[in-house]
C-alpha cells in the first residue's frame, strides 16, 4: 500500500493549479503525516506479541523481537525432489524454442550440454525419461512441437508425485517445527512469509498457518510478504499491518483497506464509464 496517497491525492487538487499560497505549509504537514506514521509504526512494533516468520527453509519464532526458536523445515530430500522435477522443465524450455527446423550444430549445442549434464546423474524415472527424449531427438536432428508436448505430458504424473511427497515433508517439518513451541500456539501468534510472487496463491505454509490459527484469508494474523526481506525486516512489515489495519477500520469502516491501492476504487469507477481506446 502507497501511503502517500492518504494525504497527497486530497491535496492534489488545490495544488494543481500551482497557486495555493499554503503549498508550503500543506508539504510539511504531509511530511508531519510520515513522521507520525513511522511513530506509529515504532510503537506497533514494541507492543507486538509472538511472530512466526517463515523465510526459506526456516522457521523462526520471535518474542520481543528477539529470537526464541529456529528450525529447519525442509530436509535434503525436500531439495533433492524439487532439483529432479526442475529437469523435466528445463528439457522443454531448452528444447521449445528449437522445433519444427534442422539442428544444426550450433542450434544442437544447448541440447548437447544438457544432455551431457544429466548423463552424468544417478538413474531416475524423470531423469531417464528427459535423458530419452533428449536422445531421440538429437539422433534425428529435428522435432516438432508436438512431441515436446508429449514428453511433457508424459511426466504429468511423476511430477505430481514428487510434488506430493515434497509438499509432506514440508508440512512434517514444519508442524513438528510449531509442535516444538509447546501444546498449544503461543497466544496472540501472528505469522510473516517471505515468499516469491509466483508461489502465493495456495503457497504451502499460509494453509498449514491458515488452518492452525482459524483463518480464512490473509490478513491481520497472517501476512504474506512478496519481497526479498529478512526475519527482521518482516517484523516491521507486520507492525505496518497493525497501523494500517486501524487507518482503513477507522477512515473507511474496512481494516483491509490500506492493504491495497487507494485509488483503486476510484479507478474501477472512472474506468467503468471510460473504456479504454484499443
Amino acid at each position: 500500500m502507497d501511503l502517500r496517497w492518504l494525504f497527497l491525492f486530497p491535496l492534489a487538487l488545490p495544488l494543481a493549479g500551482g497557486g495555493d499560497p499554503h503549498r508550503e505549509l500543506l508539504e510539511e504537514l504531509n511530511g508531519l503525516f510520515h513522521e507520525t506514521y513511522a511513530s506509529a509504526r515504532e510503537a506497533a512494533l514494541a507492543r507486538q506479541g509472538p511472530v512466526a516468520v517463515v523465510w526459506g527453509d526456516r522457521l523462526l519464532l520471535y518474542r520481543d523481537r528477539q529470537v526464541a526458536a529456529e528450525a529447519v523445515i525442509r530436509p535434503p530430500r525436500y531439495h533433492h525432489l524439487k532439483a529432479v522435477s526442475h529437469v523435466p522443465l528445463a528439457v522443454r524450455l531448452a528444447a521449445l524454442p528449437l522445433a519444427g527446423a534442422p539442428l544444426d550444430p550450433a542450434r544442437a549445442a544447448p541440447l548437447r550440454k544438457l544432455r551431457g549434464r544429466l548423463a552424468e546423474l544417478p538413474r531416475e524415472p524423470m531423469l531417464d525419461a528427459s535423458l530419452g527424449f533428449l536422445d531421440r531427438i538429437l539422433a534425428r536432428g529435428a522435432f516438432s512441437r508436438q512431441e515436446v508436448d508429449a514428453f511433457s505430458a508424459s511426466l504429468r504424473r511423476p511430477l505430481e508425485e514428487a510434488m506430493g511427497e515434497a509438499a509432506v515433508l514440508e508440512l512434517e517439518g514444519l508442524d513438528a517445527a510449531v509442535r516444538a513451541w509447546g501444546p498449544q500456539p503461543p497466544p496472540g501468534l501472528r505469522v510473516v512469509i517471505l515468499g516469491s510472487h509466483m508461489a502465493r496463491e495456495g503457497e504451502i505454509t499460509w494453509q498449514y498457518f491458515a488452518r492452525l490459527l482459524g483463518e480464512t484469508r490473509e490478513g491481520d494474523r497472517i501476512v504474506y510478504a512478496e519481497e526479498k526481506a529478512g526475519p527482521g525486516e518482516a517484523l516491521t512489515l507486520l507492525a505496518a499491518h497493525t497501523v494500517d489495519g486501524d487507518l482503513g477500520r477507522a477512515f473507511f469502516g474496512d481494516p483491509d483497506r490500506m492493504h491495497r491501492d487507494l485509488l483503486g476504487d476510484a479507478a474501477r469507477a472512472w474506468l467503468d464509464s471510460h473504456r479504454p481506446r484499443r
